[in-house]
């Protein structure tokens, strides 16, 4: 018995079904490529009469938020410092009572966390990133570099 589909007919299922592979292989690569995992660490410091207390020592690589909270009666100016010359800090200063937030994104090293008002006076602590994975919150962000 004779097909009715003819060469025509088997042609074009083949494109058909290839067509489909490269499709489904190409999503597959743009899932892989897009979705990435990145670590956001909170860590809370509070600020008393010359003296910076962490919530934690440690963090690990990645963005770390600080949550500073002024306990004291005296304005500070909190900053940060270390590894290949990084600095930042909140610009303004924190009043007694104020909470303020800084977000930074941190390598592996170790940091100054320090009241740049004080530090001379003893205002300051140490940060260790990246001797520990600690308690973070994780979030995934898609990103495609698909034009």
């Amino acid at each position: 018995m004779r097909s009715r589909i003819g060469k025509k007919g088997t042609a074009l299922a083949v494109v058909a079904l290839a067509a489909t592979a490269v499709a489904g292989g190409a999503l597959a690569a743009i899932a892989a490529h897009s979705t990435a995992m990145t670590t956001t660490t909170t860590i809370k410091a509070t600020e008393t009469n010359y003296k910076i207390t962490l919530s934690r020592a440690t963090a690990p690589v990645g963005t770390v938020v600080f949550v500073v909270h002024n306990s004291s009666k005296t304005a500070h100016r909190f900053g940060v410092k270390g590894v290949n010359g990084f600095s930042r800090g909140i610009p303004t200063l924190i009043k007694p009572g104020q909470t303020k937030y800084l977000t930074v994104v941190l390598k592996k090293g170790t940091y100054t966390v320090f009241c740049k008002i004080h530090a001379s006076l003893g205002m300051k602590t140490i940060l260790k990133v990246g001797t520990t994975t600690g308690t973070t919150t994780s979030h995934t962000t898609t990103t495609s570099t698909w034009g």
